[in-house]
């Protein structure tokens, strides 16, 4: 009896702090979902780390990410070349096309589809980037979300949240996603994604951002292919012949 009542008070202590976690997850929730539906526009660089474990080697590489509501996407792909990075590949995403411009090759490609086709692609979690910036509510139809402690050389202001599956109907290439957010802008600071596997040490893809600017106004023509490069146009919109 008397191991009961010193078990007591520990098993109150222990339910406090598990309550007290789960209300500081649901207080970080709220943060970042007031932050989502503030969101015009956003501009980030940001540094793609891929890890490969069957080579057991890193690569490195570098984008510029635009957004602009509610249907504006634009990716800026870069290789390191000569010490330099260099412009590869801009992808744009509007309501109803996709176009990709090739700098290097000078040419380019116009694919226009339904609107439901481009709302069926941005719904893809399979690319880890679609969780920045997104409603926390909208993400836990179909995955779950967890508050672990930061690890070591996590910058300060920030927490850490891991999302996984809710149940293995979702249709999803990876078996979890850490996400660090910055506690001030209560947007991402990186994006981790960790592929499914038995046997650690497993593939990753780290994105890291930077200069990151929200709701400051992008420049006319951001959302515009280069004037100078011939553009081919392919119109999935109508069934094949």
């Amino acid at each position: 009896m008397r191991k009961l009542f010193l078990l007591l008070p520990i098993a109150l202590v222990l339910a406090l702090v598990s309550q007290a976690r789960a209300l500081e997850l649901e207080e970080i929730v709220k943060h970042i979902n007031a932050t989502a539906a503030s969101i015009k526009d956003v501009q980030a660089s940001v540094k793609v780390t891929e890890f490969d474990s069957i080579m057991e080697k890193t690569n490195v590489s570098a984008r510029t990410l635009y957004f602009a509501l509610p249907h504006l996407t634009r990716v800026d792909s870069f290789k390191t070349r000569n010490g330099k990075d260099v412009l590869t590949e801009q992808l744009i995403i509007g309501k109803d096309f996709i176009l990709r411009v090739w700098p290097q090759t000078r040419h380019g490609e116009l694919t226009k589809l339904t609107p439901e086709d481009i709302e069926k692609m941005t719904k893809d979690r399979n690319d880890p980037i679609s969780f920045f910036g997104k409603n926390i509510d909208d993400i836990r139809k179909d995955f779950q979300l967890q508050q672990i402690d930061p690890p070591a050389g996590t910058p300060a202001n920030s927490v850490v949240l891991v999302i996984t599956p809710a149940n293995k109907d979702v249709k999803f290439e990876y078996s979890s996603v850490e996400m660090i957010i910055d506690a001030r802008t209560w947007l991402p600071r990186s994006i981790k994604s960790f592929v499914k596997g038995d046997i650690p040490p497993l593939d990753w893809t780290l994105y890291e951002f930077t200069a990151l600017k929200l709701n400051s106004g992008l420049k006319p023509g951001t959302f515009e292919p280069p004037a100078d490069i011939p553009i081919k146009t392919v119109d999935r919109t109508k069934p094949a012949k």
